[in-house]
């Protein structure tokens, strides 16, 4: 699966975008949307500036090397596209590990959480993380919602009426052709002709105009 756009949108939200490097409440050095590392594995340090055109480059790499960590780890699960973007903004801010954690037992309040991070050497809740948790969880619990196409099943219905209804005409005309022969003795071979004549160019009519309402 890939991250949607919706997901995407939710990453940005909650890191945020500086083009220049600065220190997160861990004291990590962190530039762009969130990042604290590189494609090359380099960390961010003091003093990193980048453009905007490749810190959103940046973000795509990221997000796509952890869509891949959340896909190597749920392949024998089964999650919806709300569920996978939780679970990749999850692990965007939080990192594979603490992904395997939170596959082992999902629930609302463990979700929530993982709301703590080391400031000043110590272990301490960031209100920032606990709204950013639950609003994971709350795209995680959203079911995806099917919509129905209405004007697709009022086409097949008509579809359905108009077979139907030439159905009972090629009945009827058949009948009727078919009575011909047990009244030609009573209104003449001629007649008879003129019947069959004019039921004829009622069927061809309507071949070539058929219904068009659909």
């Amino acid at each position: 699966m890939n991250i949607s756009e919706k997901g995407l949108d939710l990453i940005k939200k909650w890191e945020g975008c500086k083009l220049q490097a600065y220190q997160d409440p861990t004291g990590t050095y962190t530039i762009g949307w969130g990042n604290t590392f590189y494609p090359s594995g380099e960390k961010v340090k003091k003093g990193d500036y980048i453009s905007q055109k490749e810190a959103d480059r940046l973000l795509f790499y990221i997000v796509g090397d952890f869509a891949r960590q959340v896909n190597d780890r749920i392949k024998y699960m089964t999650f919806n596209q709300n569920q996978f973007d939780a679970l990749v903004s999850f692990t965007y801010n939080l990192g594979a590990k603490n992904l395997e954690r939170i596959l082992t037992n999902i629930a609302e309040d463990r979700w929530v959480s993982f709301s703590k991070a080391r400031v000043g050497g110590r272990l301490t809740t960031l209100k920032g993380l606990v709204a950013r948790r639950e609003e994971e969880w709350a795209l995680f619990s959203s079911p995806i919602l099917e919509v129905k196409n209405n004007t697709e099943d009022m086409n097949t219905e008509k579809i359905k009426n108009a077979l139907m209804s030439k159905t009972v005409w090629s009945i009827v005309l058949a009948f009727i052709i078919g009575g011909l022969g047990a009244i030609e003795p009573l209104v003449g071979a001629d007649a008879s002709m003129i019947i069959s004549g004019i039921l004829g160019i009622i069927g061809i009519y309507g071949r070539m105009n058929p219904v068009q309402d659909f």
